[in-house]
This record gives structure tokens, sequence and C-alpha cells, in this order.
């Protein structure tokens, strides 16, 4: 399963969002949940406080790195054949698991800042939804350049959002959750177009997961 699968396209358009639905059948969508839930690397999130009680890993990568991020998660394939474009040359992606009472306080998008306060916002977020079970709250709201309510997102399974990068968004507390139920599950990644001085300053390839340091050497040497 670590081929690529077929998609298809329906858009939603705006100046600041666009939705889009059917980008991907529904068995490859259940098998990234699959990997992305067995992962090792998921765990609390390594993201701000405005990120209460969320699950998660991250990766940064260059555009040159690709290869590297296929080899240690090869069932991005697809997903990141639809995502990557040309004219970016930074990615910061987010594996996002929100359970119960989990939520999200309203931000920007701005992951890379760590690295210097005045890299620019990304010029794209875009959410792929990728399990969305059963549930109360867990919407996505989104605010217009003025910080006024823009638009409230219901997310689905297999749901697709675009979203310009300089705009603020918050998720609404998860009040429940069917039991045994699968957390709401998304990836979420930053598109950044940086200047060559810029990407300097940003690493090649990182990934970041508050796992214990015995875990990142277990899977290496797993793999090696």
């Amino acid at each position: 399963m670590n081929g690529m699968w077929p998609f298809r396209r329906k858009k939603t358009q705006s100046d600041l969002f666009q939705l889009q639905q059917g980008l991907f059948e529904s068995a490859y969508l259940e098998f990234l949940t699959h990997q992305l839930l067995a992962s090792p690397y998921l765990a609390q999130n390594v993201l701000n406080a405005r990120f209460a009680s969320t699950e998660g890993f991250s990766v940064i990568f260059q555009s040159a790195q690709l290869p590297r991020v296929l080899k240690d998660f090869p069932f991005l394939a697809t997903y990141l054949a639809q995502l990557m474009r040309p004219e970016i040359n930074l990615y910061y992606l987010n594996a996002l698991a929100l359970n119960q009472s989990a939520r999200v306080e309203r931000h920007i998008d701005h992951s890379i800042r760590g690295y210097g306060t005045e890299l620019p916002y990304p010029q794209q977020v875009s959410v792929l939804y990728v399990n969305i079970p059963a549930m109360l709250g867990g919407a996505l709201m989104l605010y217009d350049p003025a910080e006024n309510p823009l638009t409230e997102i219901q997310p689905q399974t297999g749901l697709w959002l675009d979203f310009r990068g300089d705009l603020k968004h918050a998720i609404s507390p998860v009040q429940s959750l069917p039991e045994a139920s699968t957390p709401r599950l998304s990836l979420v990644c930053e598109q950044y177009a940086l200047s060559p001085s810029e990407l300097e300053s940003v690493p090649e390839y990182v990934l970041k997961s508050t796992v214990g340091f015995g875990t990142f050497l277990a899977v290496e040497s797993h793999e090696t």
C-alpha cells in the first residue's frame, strides 16, 4: 500500500480559503488513519500551549528532502503528491489528533518563527481531514484579515481546506466522542516560499516529537 493512490477533485472557492472534497479514495484515508495512529512518534503535541490536550508530531522539510520524507513516511506519498507545489520550498507538516476535551485556541500558523522572528508567514496552510468520527464540537473557525469571523467549517473525512497563511483560526473544544472512537485526525501543512538567505536559517529536515530519545533510536535501529 505504499504506492500512489488515485484522487478526484471537486472545489468550492473564495479569495481567502478553498474547500475540496473527494481528492482521495476512502481506502487511502483509512490506510492513512491506521498509519498515523500507529506511528511511534504520535504523542503529546510539540506545538504551543494553544493546542490543549492534543497529540501529534511534526516534520519540517525543504523540497529537496522529499526522498527522505518518503523513506521515513512512505504512506504519505499520495498525500504529498497532491500537496507539493513548485513555488514552495519549505513545508512544516503537523499530524494533529484531538480526543475528548481537546481544543485549539485562536492563532496563526507560523511554526518556523523559532528559527527567526523575521521569517514570513506561510503562503498557504492546507488541512486534510484524515478521519472525523461522529462528535460534538471540533469545528474550525476561520477569521478574515481584520479578525472578523469568516467561516465555520465542520470537518468531514476526506475534506481538504486551503487558506491564506496569515489568517487566524481556532478549533472549538471536542465535547464528546463515542466510546472507543478514533480521534479527530488531520494533517496540517504550512507552506513557505523563502528566499535563499531565509532558507539557510531553517533545517533541511527535522522530525519533532515528544516521545523519548529511545523511540527514535529504536525506529532507526529497526530501519537499518
